[in-house]
């Protein structure tokens, strides 16, 4: 992915409306995840992209979830993960069936972004960590989050 794409990207999700406040409502806050999940597909079909898979779920401060999923070789690959409310820092990491390390991105904010494009077909396996919360939120709350995985069109 060009780099002028990613910032197009990046700038859609934290333009995107979003509830600085914690919110106390469990629909409140993925509203909020889904208003900005809405911003980056759009986006990302902007940026001629195709949509492959969505994943939302919800993680205390400290935990990790992993997910697996089918890459082919033959496409180049945008994982983008969105922190919502409560989550400061969201992690990604990507690894292959023999767990190596593929990409990673730990960069301190709540939307990590992996490139990759797949030397061979296969399983691999997506891992989201919450990092740290924002202040005040409650380390023993879940906070939901998502990941996107998209490939490139050809042009």
């Amino acid at each position: 992915m060009k780099k002028l794409a990613l910032c197009f990207i990046l700038a859609a999700i934290v333009s995107a409306p979003y509830f600085r406040i914690l919110a106390q409502d469990p629909e409140e806050e993925l509203t909020g995840l889904l208003e900005r999940i809405e911003a980056l597909v759009t986006t990302l079909y902007q940026q001629n992209y195709t949509i492959v898979h969505i994943e939302v779920d919800k993680l205390q401060a400290d935990q990790t979830y992993t997910a697996s999923r089918k890459l082919f070789s033959e496409n180049d690959y945008a994982i983008i993960g969105v922190g919502g409310i409560g989550i400061a820092d969201l992690d990604l990491e990507l690894r292959d069936e023999n767990d190596n390390l593929i990409d990673k991105d730990e960069s301190e904010d709540n939307i990590p972004v992996l490139e990759v494009s797949p030397k061979k077909d296969g399983k691999y396996y997506i891992k989201t960590k919450v990092y740290s919360l924002e202040e005040g939120a409650n380390a023993d709350d879940e906070y939901f989050f998502c990941w996107i995985i998209g490939f490139k069109r050809g042009e």
